[in-house]
């Protein structure tokens, strides 16, 4: 019974202290598994993956990731910031995955992504009031521009 009331005071602590976008994501989980233990592992195992990740576990250290992420925002045509849209990259490598599609799937996509009042909502910088912008869209762009981008580098290797 003690186990069960700190796993759920620890649970309240992330909910707490999260941003609204994680919290979001929290929530969905927990109406998903209706197990607050089982999300509590699940948000325990990722901040592990992330705390790993900072502290160079991985193969590149930290300061050659933000080295890349300011590049890439230096580069990038469109300038939006990640927070509260994803946590999975910075404001550099967001930017740039939203304007390779743009550039590239403008034509073809600009019939449900609608880039003027997206960008518009992205900018906003909160959630609250955005109709046209969203953590799943802003993810699913940054996935789908990756993919492109991947295949695009793997044709002109072969």
């Amino acid at each position: 019974m003690k186990r069960d009331y700190d796993d759920l005071q620890e649970l309240f602590a992330y909910l707490r202290t999260r941003s609204e976008g994680e919290v979001a994501e929290i929530i969905r989980h927990i109406r998903a598994n209706h197990d607050p233990v089982t999300v509590l592992r699940l948000i325990k195992d990722g901040d592990m993956l992330l705390e790993a990740s900072m502290t160079g576990h991985q193969a590149v250290a930290t300061s050659e990731l933000q080295r890349l992420d300011a590049n890439a925002l230096q580069q990038s045509s469109l300038k939006v910031a990640a927070r509260p849209w994803t946590v999975i990259a910075g404001d550099g490598v967001v930017s740039e995955l939203v304007s390779i599609f743009f550039a590239i799937e403008q034509p073809f996509i600009s019939i449900f992504v609608d880039k003027t009042c997206f960008l518009r909502d992205m900018r906003s910088g909160t959630m609250r009031g955005a109709k046209l912008c969203s953590p799943f869209l802003v993810n699913a762009i940054c996935a789908y521009a990756s993919v492109r981008e991947c295949l695009t580098l793997q044709s002109y290797g072969s």
